[in-house]
């Protein structure tokens, strides 16, 4: 168990929890790598079948460290965009195994892409998905715009980015943003949990071919290049360096 990142193995299943939970699970560059190295490890171990992943706290995850992310000139923001994409979002995505987001409260950002990144999602009424860096004039860089727009549509898709709306537990379960709403927040990790166990148990081969003929209609390969380009060149344009300073001062 780190500082940042916890895990625990529940029969054929592994718990990953994000526990960073002073910065609401931000994803910084620490929690990035031994994300990184734990899925590695996941995707390799033949006695894990399936994943939950979660949040400590108040919040599944609030996105991306504001501040190390602006000390990144423009072509490590790409770079650093594209590495992580590649390595944690894609990897979630196209796993072979099932995965499944117990969102418990804020999934922000990065936080968003992380969920939506994942099969399934559960949630409460306290779940609320948002993508706040458009207020300062950037573009998610993780894969996250064609996900939300593959998974709700275009337009309900454009309404969630463009229109920056807070999308709250319920609207999220009707709109298909949420597989489940679990009633009582205490139990969400174990309903995710039990739904994993039940994935756990299918014929591995079922799950692999199943996914992989649904994601032949996921995220392009040359999309975590484009993402990370736009990323980059906005969040580094005039008037996102405004916005984050602004942010910023707002703060002190």
């Amino acid at each position: 168990m780190s500082e940042f990142v916890c895990t625990e193995v529940r029969g054929k299943v592994l718990l990953l929890r994000i526990c960073y939970e002073r910065t609401l699970n931000c994803l910084n560059g620490e929690i990035l790598a031994e994300m990184t190295q734990i899925l590695r490890e996941f995707s390799r171990d033949r006695s894990l079948r399936a994943l939950v992943l979660t949040g400590t706290g108040r919040a599944f995850c609030t996105g991306a460290d504001l501040k190390s992310f602006t000390e990144l000139s423009q072509e490590d923001c790409v770079d650093y965009c594209m590495d992580y994409e590649e390595d944690i979002f894609h990897v979630l995505s196209s796993s072979r195994k099932p995965t499944v987001a117990a969102v418990n409260g804020y999934a922000l950002g990065g936080g968003m892409e992380l969920a939506l990144a994942c099969d399934f999602r559960v949630g409460t009424e306290k779940t609320q998905f948002s993508a706040p860096e458009y207020g300062l004039g950037w573009v998610p860089g993780w894969g996250g715009v064609h996900r939300l727009g593959k998974l709700v549509g275009q337009a309900k898709a454009k309404e969630i980015l463009l229109l920056k709306r807070k999308i709250r537990g319920p609207e999220a379960l009707n709109m298909g943003l949420l597989t489940e709403l679990v009633e009582n927040p205490e139990e969400l990790v174990d309903r995710a949990l039990e739904m994993a166990e039940g994935l756990a148990e299918l014929n591995p081969l079922t799950v692999t071919y199943t996914k992989t003929i649904l994601n032949d209609f996921d995220v392009p390969a040359c999309d975590s290049l484009v993402q990370g380009l736009t990323n980059g060149v906005t969040s580094k344009s005039p008037y996102a360096r405004q916005r984050v300073e602004e942010f910023f001062n707002r703060k002190k």
